[in-house]
């Protein structure tokens, strides 16, 4: 059996945000026939959606490049990427750099967290006051 699928994207968003519903639709589609299989809850399709479309748009290397450079307020990140503050925001939460119920503008990456030299650098949040 053949689909076709058509993304339609809200013509009055910001080009940020069609493309970030763009790419988060294309997983759906690309999820569509193992999705039973795939996800528990149609939650787990959403979370997984954002995170594929992060994934494209904030790809990890310049991100850890970026932050670690010392690129941290959200403002600066979605403008080098091309995202919305919101979407910055999603995607340093899903990769353990911010907590979304306490952020602030001062998050600051004080220290790395231990990791093996085979596995990606971790980074610990650590919210500090800039005044």
């Amino acid at each position: 059996m053949a689909f076709e699928w058509m993304l339609v994207i809200n013509k009055v968003e910001s080009p940020a945000r069609q493309r970030f519903s763009m790419l988060h639709e294309y997983k759906h589609v690309i999820d569509h026939v193992d999705r039973v299989v795939l996800y528990a809850s149609e939650e787990d399709a959403e979370r997984a959606a954002d995170f594929s479309a992060g994934c494209v748009l904030m790809p990890m290397r310049e991100r850890k490049r970026l932050f670690g450079g010392g690129m941290q307020r959200v403002e600066d990140l979605a403008e080098h990427f091309g995202t919305s503050t919101a979407a910055v925001r999603v995607r340093l939460d899903q990769v353990g750099l911010i907590d979304p119920t306490t952020f602030t503008r001062n998050l600051r990456c004080a220290r790395p967290v231990q990791t093996t030299p085979w596995r990606s650098q971790r980074f610990r949040p650590v919210k500090r006051s800039f005044k």
